[in-house]
């Protein structure tokens, strides 16, 4: 691998990445699968095109032709796009990591965001604790001591839990929460409540 200051073509940023061969195509693709947030990839072109690293077109442009780069990403699970980031060659190759690393941390919040359910617990004593569940990985802040009131309440706010609403087409709703209240009683243990502070309809 060759270490340089700038990078002034596509095939200087294979070199200098140790891909120096591979194409277009199998690089965004890399990027893709070996990065959290999954960005994609657009190849600016000399001409003014825009080709987008799954069409078929990749296949055919010159490499020596591509004069940047745009990344973005869709948020999974959420209906954020994050926006994308243009750089143009002569560029330092390290900037690649740069925009990557700033993309995957927005990316992170909207997924823990909108990937999430958020309760707080609280007891007879008045001591609160919170929960997240991340589809089905449940995280606690604080956590009471008592293994059994702590099982009643993953099972409440876990993931299978959630069913179709028959009134509301393409939401779901929580069977163990009152319809219209967010703040649900342990069962078996008086004085506990689990109260929801999102709305019941994901978006």
């Amino acid at each position: 691998m060759t270490a340089v200051q700038e990078v002034r073509s596509f095939n200087e940023l294979m070199d200098s990445r140790g891909m120096l061969g591979e194409t277009p195509y199998r690089w965004a693709r890399a990027l893709y699968k070996y990065t959290d947030c999954g960005p994609w990839t657009v190849f600016l072109m000399a001409d003014q095109r825009e080709v987008y690293y799954e069409s078929e077109e990749v296949n055919s442009i010159d490499p020596k032709d591509i004069i940047g780069i745009k990344l973005g990403s869709i948020v999974e699970g959420s209906d954020v796009e994050i926006d994308p980031v243009s750089i143009r060659f002569p560029f330092d190759p390290e900037e690649i990591d740069r925009i990557l690393n700033a993309i995957n941390e927005e990316a992170k919040f909207y997924w823990d965001r909108d990937n999430s359910d958020w309760f707080y617990v609280s007891s007879p004593q008045g001591k609160t604790y919170g929960v997240k569940n991340t589809w089905g990985d449940i995280t606690w802040e604080g956590k009471p001591r008592n293994k059994e009131v702590i099982a009643v309440i993953e099972k409440m706010v876990g993931e299978d839990l959630w069913v179709d609403d028959p009134n509301h087409p393409g939401c779901l709703i929580r069977p163990n929460f009152p319809k219209d209240d967010s703040t649900a009683e342990l069962p078996g243990h008086k004085g506990w409540t689990v109260t929801s502070y999102l709305n019941d309809c994901i978006y």
